[in-house]
């Protein structure tokens, strides 16, 4: 990779930590933005059959439904929380890893991009949009979490 002007430095605990970390906040990531399509795509009949049923997570899903500006205020607090973590992390380990002789910003620029819009935004979405409501019932504990966390940020 000399011609291009990248030394690398090589593999650390540090790094592997950091990675794995990275990883479970890109997790998080595509978790919360499966779940704003999986929540907001439930048809009519779907919801109609969730109010009918006695399936608790089909409740929290409801109770989620039923202040929606709460929800999607802690969708996208959680996921841009997640997201300027994700970026923080993967310019350290790329600080850690390889010395940039110039373009450092375009790597990093197109690496954290590409890793959030792929793994992080389209994926999920792509998934939950057809698998709505299981996502919405696999996510929608891990989105009350999240709400009681964010609360404060979700109605500044």
């Amino acid at each position: 990779m000399e011609g291009l002007g990248i030394t690398y430095l090589g593999f650390s605990l540090e790094v592997a930590l950091m990675l794995v970390g990275t990883s479970i906040l890109l997790c998080i990531s595509a978790l919360v933005s499966g779940s704003e399509v999986a929540f907001f795509a439930l048809t009519p009949k779907e919801l109609s059959r969730m109010r009918e049923g006695s399936n608790q997570r089909d409740k929290a899903i409801l109770a989620c439904l039923d202040d929606v500006e709460g929800l999607l205020a802690t969708i996208l607090v959680t996921n841009n929380l997640v997201n300027i973590c994700i970026v923080i992390l993967t310019s350290k380990v790329m600080d850690l890893l390889f010395v940039f002789n110039r373009f450092e910003f375009l790597f990093k620029t197109v690496l954290v991009t590409f890793l959030l819009l792929l793994f992080g935004e389209i994926l999920p979405k792509v998934f939950s949009q057809n698998n709505r409501k299981d996502f919405a019932r696999f996510a929608v504990y891990p989105i009350r979490f999240f709400r009681l966390v964010t609360y404060p940020l979700s109605y500044i």
